[in-house]
């Protein structure tokens, strides 16, 4: 795909190219790139491995005039989101009984709730289809490196949690999931495995 790419970006700078876009390489990625929420960790994990490598590609390949931008939706109301509680009921259903005990029995419940809440607050899948296309459509290219799709408050919240120290920033998260009911209401009941 990369070389094509040259290829493309090259034939701008023919006289029969003058017309054409700026070549582009467009991903969607995810708020979760820059954010952690809480029992995210393999998803939170994949969307910064991507980011880092969409950082890497853009300077990489200025060169040739190539611009790399991605879509950072915050919730859409997708399937995955829809489908997010069914996920932890497994998981739950799964766990031993130690740590379910561990948890404590609104632990699920709560989860669940704020799941079903998060998708119906969530916002439109069609906001993150429109904003690939306007990037697509654009002639100048995409014009920025990150595009943060979602709520006005979204925004805030990233800028926020990227100046303010990582204490204030866990403090808030812990907060908001002791809340929501996502803490473990005896953490330290945890099964003694070492034997003297």
């Amino acid at each position: 795909m990369l070389p094509s790419l040259r290829i493309f970006a090259k034939s701008r700078h023919s006289p029969q190219g003058k017309h054409l876009p700026r070549a582009r390489l467009l991903t969607i990625t995810s708020v979760a790139g820059r954010a952690n929420p809480p029992a995210h960790g393999g998803y939170n994990a994949s969307k910064h491995a991507a980011e880092s490598i969409m950082d890497t590609l853009r300077v990489e390949l200025s060169p040739w005039e190539i611009d790399a931008s991605m879509l950072e939706p915050f919730y859409a109301q997708t399937p995955l989101v829809a489908g997010a509680h069914t996920v932890l009921e497994k998981s739950w259903k799964a766990a031993d009984i130690q740590t379910q005990k561990m948890y404590g029995p609104d632990f699920i419940k709560g989860l669940r709730k704020h799941s079903e809440n998060l998708y119906k607050e969530s916002m439109p899948s069609k906001w993150v289809v429109d904003a690939a296309v306007k990037a697509i459509r654009k002639k100048g290219g995409a014009g920025k490196a990150r595009i943060l799709i979602g709520f006005w408050w979204v925004g805030t919240l990233i800028r926020f949690q990227e100046i303010m120290p990582s204490w204030i920033v866990d403090f808030f998260t812990k907060f908001i999931m002791k809340r929501v009911g996502a803490w473990p209401s005896d953490p330290f009941l945890i099964k003694d495995t070492i034997r003297v």
